[in-house]
């Protein structure tokens, strides 16, 4: 799924300074579009928030809109990787006009579930009808913008893409001040998710454009979670691991419920979210460079294999493999490793500068390092998929979900110093293992392709002809 970082690359070989800053803005908003644009959207709302909105309604509009991000981050993770999966076997047999298919279906059994499962959870809020049904529609509305992601990943114009976010966060911006100042609070939420709205029709908009369909329905996205039911876990563990270090902080002793079972714990989540903002060059980095690097040199082995050339040839390209990764793993560490350098050294003025409370600076600094580190991990996890190692994926996602959890609680035993260690632990064990694991696939990589091949058994018509083996 590399192809629309081949097109960034293009842009950013130009060689002018216009054309790199265009290339990784591009990179920064596809790679990291949704939430990124929903964390810059509520900054300036709660600035620019109508005089009759007081801390109290903000709070309840921001939960609201974190828990619908998580949540839906969450349940959409179980068919992320199949479809990325399935969408990637499509392109590779030159099958285009099954991705408009293929996003009708999936995202039509999308909306039954999450349907069935935001109105669940909207029976349990507390709240006017409109705001409950304002929340589901966010919640379905955020799982379909996440949807429409994983096929714009192999689409031409990136422009549009980034078009497409920048209008509906104009939109978030002036319709939540405008019904905000009208409604209050609710009309607030309304517009944001009007904005939200306009991001996914105009990204499905796209999916449409860029892809022709010769059938409306592709019923063979289904047989995809019987081909592949270890990326469904993959999915689920990882964007769980995301976040339940803070449900662990929202529902543990210093969490305070802020609408019916939507609970908050202020320090922790405004360290945390701003310290994934410092990530956002390595991920920008990693679509435009890394995996457009890797997927050459992982095309040039197999390729060579396919064509037959010969083994001196095919040893060359495994050598250069084996570069790629390092080079690749080599540029994330360097780059976001001098920005998280520097995000260290002067994060008391950032934090302060952002108007984090106090307490929430040492949080702030452990969140930073904690980052870096998963976003690492990250890139190892994506190229262990890439050598189709899915139940070595499935164990690292579920580990570093187990390990985030169990050393989050841990931390909270150990006082409030010890707050963020967790989850900066988890990221950092299950990077050297996925590294170890990735290595030792590399290494081996020439014996296991060969190995893998089916044994041809002559048949005895073929034994006895005089071309027989």
């Amino acid at each position: 799924m590399a192809g629309i970082g081949f097109r960034l690359q293009r842009l950013l070989e130009r060689g002018t300074t216009g054309s790199q800053v265009q290339a990784l803005f591009y990179s920064a908003v596809i790679s990291s579009g949704p939430w990124l644009i929903s964390v810059l959207c509520l900054g300036l709302l709660t600035v620019l928030a109508p005089a009759n909105l007081g801390l109290r309604a903000l709070e309840a509009t921001r939960v609201t809109i974190v828990y619908c991000y998580a949540l839906s981050l969450i349940t959409v993770g179980l068919v992320h990787m199949v479809l990325t999966r399935h969408v990637a076997d499509k392109l590779f047999a030159a099958d285009d006009s099954a991705l408009v298919p293929t996003f009708f279906t999936s995202g039509a059994v999308l909306v039954a579930v999450q349907l069935a499962w935001g109105l669940a959870a909207g029976a349990l809020l507390e709240g006017p009808i409109l705001y409950r049904l304002t929340a589901v529609s966010l919640y379905i509305i955020v799982s379909l913008i996440w949807h429409a992601m994983i096929f714009l990943s192999a689409a031409r114009d990136f422009e549009a893409i980034v078009g497409a976010f920048a209008a509906g966060s104009a939109v978030c911006v002036g319709a939540a001040w405008v019904l905000g100042t009208l409604w209050g609070w609710i009309g607030f939420l309304v517009g944001f998710t009007l904005g939200q709205g306009v991001i996914w029709a105009l990204l499905a908009c796209r999916v449409l454009i860029e892809f022709d369909a010769e059938r409306v329905l592709d019923l063979s996205v289904l047989g995809a979670f019987r081909r592949y039911p270890q990326l469904i876990g993959v999915g689920l563990f990882y964007n769980l691991g995301i976040w339940v270090d803070k449900f662990a902080f929202w529902y543990g002793p210093d969490g305070r419920p802020v609408i019916s079972f939507l609970y908050t714990y202020a320090y922790y989540d405004s360290a945390m979210f701003v310290a994934y903002l410092t990530v956002v060059p390595a991920s920008a980095l990693f679509l435009i460079r890394v995996e457009t690097g890797f997927y050459q040199a992982y095309r040039d082995f197999y390729g060579a294999i396919h064509h037959k050339e010969g083994l001196s040839s095919v040893r060359a390209r495994h050598r250069a493999l084996g570069r790629a990764l390092d080079m690749g793993l080599g540029d994330v560490l360097k780059v976001q490793g001098a920005i998280t350098g520097l995000c260290l050294v002067f994060s008391d003025a950032i934090a302060s500068g952002l108007a984090l409370p106090p307490p929430a600076f040492g949080m702030f600094r452990v969140g930073i390092l904690g980052a870096f580190l998963h976003t690492v991990f990250l890139t190892l996890l994506i190229m262990v998929l890439y050598f189709d190692l899915r139940l070595e994926a499935l164990r690292l996602s579920g580990l570093f979900c187990v390990l985030n959890l169990g050393l989050t609680l841990a931390s909270q035993r150990m006082g409030f110093a010890w707050f963020g260690y967790g989850y900066a632990a988890a990221a950092l064990v299950c990077l050297g293992l996925a590294y170890l694991i990735l290595a030792r696939r590399v290494r081996r990589l020439l014996f296991l392709t060969f190995v893998g091949q089916p044994v041809l058994v002559p048949t005895v018509e073929e034994e006895a002809s005089p071309g027989g083996l």
